[in-house]
């Protein structure tokens, strides 16, 4: 026996206590014992219909659906039978042949019912179709009862006909057949439920055995049989009432348990504070483990996460509570909390409206999140973002191939190309054709191997025009040590090669000026043996700067628009005859006996007019490409005096 009501002990007890009020009645009239047994077997009858038919969706067969139908059935049948019952005095219908019929026919019903329940059980029912054909038989058997059409069952002075001993026999074989059956359906029925209707099949057949014993209505084997029948209802009531009732409302609880129990283990799990708060007094319903709260505490929000007598008002931190009753839609928000070591943390607060009937906030939730250490890291992550993106060297990010993923400003502001025209091309693209294949060979060995390369490349610009810069390039590698990415930091040097060049040309410039100087000075040495210079014979040894100074601004002036036009073509590339001008220039010098000393004074006092008010780097351009030309023009005058000294010594020896 399940345990669910207890033991047999309670099914048996209850019905004697029914019994013994029962047993007295009979004792002084067995015609209201008989009226008050059909009527408490009437009822069971009626409230396993009602209870059955309405609780039908819970049920997964058919046996229970038929057996409710075939209750109502039975009841409508017996309460005739009661009516007709010997001594009821009602005319046309009281007697003990028509109670017999009544009875029989009833039982007939039950006991098929019964087993055809068994044999439909896995089969669906259609309850109206079902329902009508129990009312014609009903109505149909009843009524050839009452017009005299049915076999007789009871004959006054000799008892039970033949008819109604075999129907008896019949009916207990049903039910023994129907009881051999419930024993297979173990695995449709829990054991409780199996038992009672075991148990209410054989106190059923058990009646019936009796039933076909008695000879006087009024015997107490009649009456044994009736208290038999009273134990068979009242078990099929509780199978009825445990299936309909009271096992889909354990179900329910069940359900509702083990769906509150989970919900619960889920809350407990979460590693992170969760609340659930009033809305009207900002007290705490529910907190889990991770709020280092008790269940029982009953503090407010504000009290157990600030320590603050009351709600949040800063602008700088609002209240989650009060953003989500204004919205009536979820929030997140940053709040500072103290822990319980009385430290403060910056907290993620997601805040989430629970409703009532009425559209009204009830109550919230909310999950919070520490993110202090993740706020100093984002923090710190900006901070070293500000430092790339500022810095003054080009920084350039690619994955472990070699595919770019990020640049700076700089970068742009360097090479000309903008972000979105690099990010997923290789470095490849900034090839200038003048760095080795070997350098790059040793630059792809190096970072893949872990380590740092650092080296000096020519890369060219969008534009085309190349420049030097000194690449560093470092792999990153994850927690695993695998390399995930390359940071190359780029330093332009083209100042640098530029100021470096400069200084050797420079140094350079200034040897041959020296040596140009010292050729010009012989050469002019030997000219004065032949032909004194027009400096010279008019002047003395005093500077054309001084002797002729028209003469000198008008060489100078001349001087700047070659220089003007020797740069142009140097640096812009603009086709300019300048070899032809700077011949022509330095025939009207040579044709003066212009000296070195001439010479530098025309230059420098050139540049100063023409650097005066230049910018430095225009200024640094005129400083050094006047210095070529000015080299370019000494070598010219070399040349000049040469072949006129060569003219000249020609005709003192002719």
């Amino acid at each position: 026996m399940d345990t669910k009501d207890n033991t047999y002990t309670n099914s048996l007890f209850v019905l004697l206590l029914l019994s013994i009020p029962l047993a007295i009645l009979l004792y002084f009239d067995f015609l209201y014992f008989h009226i008050l047994i059909e009527a408490y077997t009437i009822a069971i009858g009626v409230t396993i219909f009602v209870i059955n038919i309405n609780a039908r969706q819970y049920f997964t067969n058919s046996l229970f659906t038929i057996l409710a139908l075939a209750f109502l059935s039975v009841a409508s049948i017996d309460f005739v039978h009661s009516l007709a019952y010997k001594g009821m005095n009602i005319k046309g219908l009281s007697s003990s042949n028509t109670a017999s019929q009544l009875w029989i026919f009833a039982r007939y019903i039950h006991a098929l019912s019964m087993l055809g329940a068994i044999f439909y059980i896995n089969r669906h029912v259609r309850l109206i179709p079902l329902g009508l054909l129990y009312g014609v038989i009903t109505l149909g058997g009843v009524g050839l009862i009452v017009t005299g059409n049915f076999p007789v069952a009871y004959i006054e002075g000799q008892g039970q006909s033949v008819f109604k001993v075999l129907s008896e026999f019949i009916v207990i074989t049903f039910y023994i057949a129907s009881y051999l059956l419930l024993k297979r359906l173990t695995k449709l029925f829990d054991g409780y439920t199996l038992k009672m209707l075991e148990v209410g099949v054989i106190f059923a057949a058990a009646a019936e055995v009796l039933f076909s014993l008695y000879i006087d209505v009024y015997s107490v084997v009649n009456a044994t049989g009736h208290f038999l029948k009273m134990a068979s209802y009242y078990f099929f009531y509780r199978a009825c009432v445990y299936m309909s009732v009271k096992k889909p409302l354990e179900s329910i609880f069940s359900s509702i348990n083990e769906n509150k129990k989970f919900l619960n283990n889920i809350i407990e799990s979460l590693s992170y504070p969760f609340y659930v708060i009033n809305a009207r007094d900002y007290s705490i319903k529910l907190a889990n483990s991770a709020t280092t709260l008790r269940a029982d505490n009953l503090s407010t929000c504000h009290k157990a996460t600030h320590n603050c007598p009351s709600p949040c008002s800063s602008p700088e931190h609002p209240c989650p509570m009060e953003e989500v009753k204004r919205t009536k839609e979820p929030v997140i928000v940053e709040h500072t909390h103290t822990d319980k070591e009385g430290k403060r943390r910056h907290i993620e607060v997601h805040a989430y409206p629970i409703f009532d009937s009425h559209g009204e906030v009830e109550q919230i939730i909310e999950y919070c999140f520490d993110i202090t250490e993740k706020k100093q890291e984002r923090e710190l992550i900006t901070k070293l973002s500000l430092a790339i993106e500022q810095s003054s060297n080009s920084i350039l990010i690619t994955d472990c191939q070699g595919v770019i993923e990020y640049v700076n400003s700089t970068f742009t502001q360097v090479t000309g190309y903008r972000a979105e025209e690099v990010i997923g091309k290789k470095p490849s693209i900034f090839k200038s054709g003048v760095t080795p294949p070997e350098l790059y060979e040793e630059l792809w060995r190096t970072i893949k191997s872990g380590r740092t390369w650092k080296s000096e490349l020519c890369n060219k610009k969008k534009n085309g025009e190349l420049f030097w810069e000194t690449v560093t390039i470092s792999p990153l590698k994850n927690e695993r040590g695998e390399i995930t990415h390359f940071v190359g930091v780029r330093e332009d040097i083209q100042d640098r090669i530029r100021a470096e060049a400069a200084e050797e040309r420079a140094k350079d410039n200034e040897r041959r000026i020296i040596e140009l100087e010292s050729e010009l000075q012989a050469l002019d040495h030997l000219l004065q043996l032949h032909q004194p210079s027009i400096t010279a014979r008019a002047y003395g040894s005093v500077p054309m700067k001084e002797a002729m100074s028209e003469l000198f601004d008008t060489f100078v002036k001349d001087y700047v628009e070659i220089l003007e036009k020797y740069i142009d073509s140097q640096i812009f590339k603009v086709e300019y005859n300048t070899s032809e001008l700077l011949r022509d220039f330095t025939d009207r010098l040579g044709i003066l006996h212009i000296g070195a000393r001439d010479l530098i004074e025309i230059h420098t006092a050139a540049l100063r007019m023409r650097t005066s008010n230049s910018k430095h780097t225009k200024s640094q351009a005129y400083t050094e490409e006047g210095r070529m030309m000015l080299l370019e023009i000494m070598g010219h005058l070399v040349n000049f005096y040469r072949n006129y000294f060569i003219m000249t010594s020609k005709t003192i020896r002719g």
